[in-house]
């Protein structure tokens, strides 16, 4: 198995006000420390769009998040970072089977870059305590963080999909 650590969308302007944020930041550099020393590929991406412009502060990976001239980037204008953004083609070309997802957005990006990492063929293990979402305001009510990600973690352990193994891990647990 061929691993990949999936980095989605911990910028500056996603979810500042995440009570997790900071905590989960301090995983993802962890992670990426241990992906790395592992030979497992790092890919990074990165939403640009009106309110993300590309260059701009709120674009900008969060503090301690650093790319190495190695790894991955990809850049999407979508929920999904496999849409229209050639990740799958970059994960396939480097042998990757296996993505382990991390990210800003529980409910949006990292929900849909893992189900999108699915139907794309390559098995994926969700890091529970390796995401975060703010608070999410409905027409119910708001969501707020920690319970957006508990949704999320749930909905991941109940999740099957033909032909491919789901896992949901606490980043102590991964392995590369």
């Amino acid at each position: 198995m061929t691993t990949a650590l999936l980095v989605v969308d911990i910028q500056n302007g996603v979810a500042p006000e995440s009570p997790a944020r900071e905590e989960t930041v301090r995983r993802v550099v962890d992670l990426v420390e241990s992906a790395r020393a592992a030979g497992a590929a790092v890919v990074w991406v990165q939403h640009d769009d009106d309110e993300l412009p590309h260059g701009s502060p709120a674009w900008e990976l969060v503090a301690g998040l650093v790319p190495a001239a190695g790894d991955g980037r990809v850049s999407k204008q979508h929920r999904s970072a496999f849409s229209g953004t050639g990740l799958t083609a970059l994960l396939k070309q480097q042998g990757v089977d296996h993505v382990v997802v991390v990210g800003a957005q529980s409910l949006f990006c990292v929900d849909m870059a893992g189900k999108h990492a699915l139907a794309e063929g390559f098995d994926v293990t969700l890091v529970s305590d390796g995401h975060f979402n703010g608070t999410t305001e409905t027409e119910a009510g708001p969501i707020e963080d920690a319970l957006a990600r508990a949704m999320v973690n749930r909905t991941w352990q109940s999740l099957r999909h033909p032909g491919a193994t789901v896992r949901v891990l606490p980043a102590a647990q991964v392995s590369w």
